[in-house]
């Protein structure tokens, strides 16, 4: 077994040490002295504790307790994150945050134990965009020389916190009602328009069949999904060219190449 140390990680005195694998190796069971959550972004592979085996694969984020010996048994392009957090970071969290019933059963530090499974819960598209959102602003601001850098990578810090305990919570989240859906699908798509979207995604996404989706845009926007997409990507392309000195040719080509991934 191969203890592994804080002190190979931090850069004092960030609370936290990011780091992605490509294509995470096989790894003999260890542990270490602080707090590990891994995020799957993508492929599969076997993840093995001291009391289980199991499956894991993209959406998947897992939460391993310093003391805690874990390991991957395989992997097949198994492209994840992992955030390491000093413990005392959650020494410092108010009481309405550890008092709360999803921290004590994910993060609480009283239930350190050799013995007990890693954490362990699901994220649904939308959730691990949002999850890949907050870890790209900690590495933008661990890649700057920033005022308040610190303070700044804690509060990105306690948002992953606040948002896995929030899907602890609610599975849905933040989609916690039915009626909610066809608002969350615009906001989603407001937010993600840059992104390929496809309409198996808006109907995983919203939980609603195609014939709703087409429906909730039509309703709510006056124009189908990908037309309201495209409508966003224009609007996007026309804000850059009259604020930048970027050449039209330049956005035009992003444009086009954008609106031909469908």
């Amino acid at each position: 077994m191969k203890e592994l140390l804080s002190r190979q990680f931090w850069t004092a005195p960030a609370s936290c040490h990011l780091e992605y694998r490509k294509a995470q190796p096989l790894f003999p069971m260890h542990s270490h002295d602080f707090f590990e959550i891994v995020v799957v972004f993508s492929g599969k592979g076997i993840h093995s504790d001291q009391k289980d085996e199991s499956l894991i694969k993209a959406g998947d984020l897992l939460c391993v307790h310093p003391g805690q010996f874990h390991s991957f048994l395989k992997t097949e392009a198994l492209e994840l994150m992992n955030i390491m957090i000093k413990p005392d970071f959650f020494y410092e969290l108010n009481d309405e945050i550890t008092n709360c019933q999803a921290f004590t059963e994910f993060f609480s530090l009283s239930s350190r134990n050799k013995s007990t499974s890693v954490r362990k819960l699901h994220l649904n598209k939308m959730q691990l965009i949002a999850i890949k959102d907050i870890i790209n602003s900690l590495q933008n601001e661990f890649a700057q020389d920033l005022p308040m850098v610190q303070v700044q990578i804690n509060c990105l810090l306690l948002q992953l916190i606040i948002y896995i305990l929030r899907v602890k919570d609610n599975p849905d989240f933040p989609s916690v009602h039915k009626k909610s859906s066809a608002n969350l699908l615009i906001q989603y798509m407001d937010k993600n328009f840059m992104r390929n979207i496809s309409m198996q995604d808006l109907m995983e996404i919203g939980a609603m069949s195609k014939s709703s989706v087409l429906r909730a845009f039509k309703h709510l926007t006056g124009y189908a999904p990908f037309v309201y997409q495209n409508r966003l990507r224009m609007l996007y392309a026309t804000t850059a060219l009259s604020s930048s000195e970027t050449d039209i040719t330049t956005i035009d080509r992003k444009s086009t190449r954008l609106n031909s991934s469908h």
